[in-house]
């Protein structure tokens, strides 16, 4: 299972509001989306979303898991702008 993946899935779930809004911005079929959030919860043992009639409320350790991942996103995507940055940067001595 892509754990990455799925995590990335369940925060743009929570911050678009439904799954078929997160699977249009992440260029997905509704299904796939659903299929990584089922995933997620199954891999955790716990449901993370209140699911029904077309509504989606986080359960609290729902939310808590979202603060942390989304937390946890940001520092990686920080780590992978530094590291290509540092990449950029011509080193060494010039002959």
């Amino acid at each position: 299972m892509d754990q990455l993946g799925c995590i990335n899935a369940f925060i743009c779930i929570v911050e678009q509001g439904s799954l078929h809004a997160a699977a249009v911005k992440l260029h997905q079929t509704d299904a796939a989306i659903s299929k990584k959030l089922s995933r997620l919860e199954a891999s955790l043992n716990i449901q993370l979303l209140e699911r029904g009639h077309g509504n989606l409320k986080l359960t609290d350790v729902g939310q808590q898991y979202f603060l942390l991942c989304k937390d946890a996103t940001e520092k990686i995507a920080n780590a992978k702008q530094l590291v290509q940055q540092a990449v950029a940067i011509p080193q060494g001595a010039l002959k």
